[in-house]
C-alpha cells in the first residue's frame, strides 16, 4: 500500500494538467504547505533522501543549497520520514506559484542535488520531471 515515485508523478500529471483541462478549470488546492523557503527545503531534502546512500545525503542536499543562496540560507535537511509524497506534492503546489527567476533556479538546485553522487537513478529522474512539470519549466540536463 506504498506509493512508488512513478504513480505519485502519473497521479499527480492527471491532477494537475489533466483533469485542470477537462474541467476548463483550476484544480482547487491549498498551498498551505508554508514558505518557498520551506517548499524549497522539503523538495530538496526529498530528492536528496530518494537516491543517495546513507552516507551521501548530506553531500547530496549541500550540492543542491550551494546553487540557491538566497533559498538556502538557514536550512537544513528534513528528517527522512518527513519527506512523504504528501509533503511533497503540498510544497510543490507552493512552488509551481513561485517566480520564474526563482524556478530556474530551484531546478538547478534539484538537478545539481540528483547528480551529486554521481549517478541518477530512474526514480530520480521520474521525480525531476514531476517537479519539472510542477514548475512549468522545461527538464534541464542532468550532469
Amino acid at each position: 500500500r506504498k506509493w512508488t515515485v512513478f504513480e505519485f508523478a502519473i497521479q499527480r500529471f492527471i491532477t494537475k494538467r489533466l483533469v485542470r483541462r477537462l474541467t476548463d478549470a483550476k484544480v482547487a488546492y491549498a498551498p498551505a504547505a508554508g514558505s518557498l523557503v520551506e517548499s524549497f527545503q522539503t523538495v530538496l531534502s526529498t530528492l536528496a533522501h530518494l537516491g543517495s546512500e546513507a552516507s551521501f545525503v548530506e553531500a547530496a542536499f549541500s550540492a543542491g543549497t550551494a546553487m540557491v543562496p538566497k533559498l538556502s540560507s538557514g536550512i537544513a535537511i528534513l528528517p527522512r520520514d518527513k519527506c512523504t509524497l504528501k509533503a511533497l506534492d503540498l510544497a510543490l503546489s507552493v512552488l509551481e506559484l513561485a517566480r520564474n527567476n526563482y524556478k530556474r533556479d530551484m531546478l538547478s538546485a534539484f538537478s545539481a542535488c540528483i547528480a551529486a553522487d554521481g549517478k541518477v537513478e530512474v526514480s530520480e529522474m521520474e521525480l525531476l520531471r514531476v517537479i519539472s512539470d510542477a514548475l512549468g519549466c522545461p527538464m534541464p540536463p542532468v550532469c
